[in-house]
């Protein structure tokens, strides 16, 4: 039901790809990849399983599910979920996590941030670094943005914003996100949801009249 402002202008949706996963690899491994599933399926597994697969394994193993139940979900092989867990350094992270828990009975996310809740901890400590990455680099984005860009709403990993014909482009030739604290880059992708044609214009100046 969102309609842009601007004659001839469109909706977007501007989504972030394979967030939490990627924000796991910049910071255990300070690695960037433009496609994690991929590099993963190729590079750390034996490129036997389809994307699908991957990406079920990568994101139960990162919400904190335990090997079999990785396994039963996923279709991955036992083999190949270690593989991902040793890659991602799951059980260093979690043994950082459970220490500073007990030491301090909270964590920080990447940005310092505290969490207070003890189950879960990749999950809660991924997640809202994530969030914190995802909203800094959006922020950075909006403020670089030419006049005629409007931010709507903010959806955890997306953005939804009003364009003007003038900036089409720009949206369209954007192709990343950077989150400067970070110092990552987060690359997106872009969804047309709604575009104002012209012929509603007479309408429209008759609404505001």
């Amino acid at each position: 039901n969102l309609t842009s402002k601007y004659v001839g202008g469109r909706i977007y949706e501007i989504d972030i790809v394979s967030l939490e996963p990627r924000i796991m690899c910049k910071i255990t491994r300070d690695e960037e990849y433009k496609d994690i599933y991929d590099h993963v399926s190729k590079n750390v597994i034996d490129n036997s399983y389809e994307s699908k697969n991957v990406k079920l394994g990568l994101i139960s193993t990162l919400y904190g599910a335990k090997e079999d139940t990785v396994k039963k979900l996923s279709g991955l092989s036992k083999d190949a979920v270690s593989k991902i867990r040793e890659w991602f350094k799951v059980d260093q992270l979690n043994k950082m996590l459970s220490d500073q828990y007990e030491a301090n009975q909270k964590i920080t996310n990447f940005y310092g941030r505290n969490v207070y809740s003890k189950s879960s901890l990749i999950n809660h400590f991924v997640q809202f670094s994530a969030v914190y990455s995802t909203m800094i680099g959006f922020y950075n984005y909006i403020n670089a943005s030419p006049s005629g860009i409007d931010l709507i709403a903010i959806i955890h990993d997306a953005i939804i914003v009003d364009v003007h014909p003038d900036n089409f482009n720009f949206i369209d030739n954007t192709y990343y996100v950077k989150d400067n604290v970070m110092n990552i880059k987060l690359p997106i992708k872009k969804e047309v949801l709604s575009w104002r044609k012209k012929e509603y214009k007479k309408r429209w100046e008759a609404v505001l009249e």
